[in-house]
């Protein structure tokens, strides 16, 4: 049952097998088993508080803003309140193996908008993307 997932997964997030050479070195033979985030993001204020409420928006390449994807969101699923996913986070993560330039926006009440640009490119087999890691700190 596990091959029609990893490929199903593969599938949506436009991965491909991986090449005989590397199905040879590589004993799950599929090059995008394990997706990584393009952006991992914290929000704190100057004190190190994460606790901001905040919400953290990403622009791909110049494309329309979205909301970044509360981690806690993504590790327990959809059974989140709609507030665990928006406003109550402290970590989120943008992209799924996608490479880029990413805008990064977080807003809180009580503190000015921070924006960082981050490029995340490719690894050196071309099969994931590596992870950029962005601390925004937030001022009043």
């Amino acid at each position: 049952m596990r091959a029609p997932l990893v490929g199903l997964w593969a599938a949506l997030v436009g991965c491909v097998e991986a090449s005989p050479k590397e199905k040879e070195e590589d004993s799950a033979g599929v090059c995008c088993e394990n997706a990584r985030a393009s952006v991992s993001i914290t929000v704190a204020d100057a004190a190190g508080d994460t606790d901001l409420q905040a919400d953290v928006y990403v622009s791909v390449d110049g494309g329309d803003f979205d909301q970044a994807t509360c981690t806690v969101y993504v590790a327990y699923g959809s059974g989140l309140p709609e507030e665990t996913r928006r406003g109550n986070c402290t970590h989120w993560n943008t992209g799924i193996d996608t490479p880029g330039t990413f805008l990064v926006r977080a807003e809180a009440d009580g503190y000015a908008p921070a924006e960082a640009v981050v490029d995340a490119f490719m690894d050196e087999d071309g099969c994931h993307v590596e992870t950029e890691f962005l601390d925004l700190i937030l001022k009043p």
